[in-house]
């Protein structure tokens, strides 16, 4: 029998997962939170083309990525990429 797909729910798991992982750790590893909030972020995009009906918890998510992703970048001295994720964040915030 072949591989089954995950379903979209647990797609949304693995979003919030390395949502939540790079919260658990931005402060002693920006890096490797870095490396989460872009993995959730990625994984949300990938959501939002799957699903016709955008759901406002995966938005919710990936806007919360998005701004993470700009807050480890202004830290780091990235300020173009910074600036970029937070008008992102910002325009997915205005959405939900």
């Amino acid at each position: 029998m072949g591989a089954k797909f995950p379903s979209l729910e647990y797609e949304e798991n693995y979003a919030l997962l390395y949502l939540q992982l790079g919260e658990a750790v931005y402060l002693h590893q920006p890096d490797s939170a870095l490396v989460y909030f872009e993995r959730s972020a990625k994984s949300c995009e990938q959501l939002l083309q799957k699903t016709k009906s955008e759901t406002k918890n995966i938005k919710s998510i990936y806007a919360n990525a998005c701004n993470n992703t700009g807050y480890i970048s202004k830290m780091q001295g990235d300020i173009p990429k910074a600036l970029s994720c937070f008008t992102a964040a910002e325009k997915i915030f205005l959405e939900i």
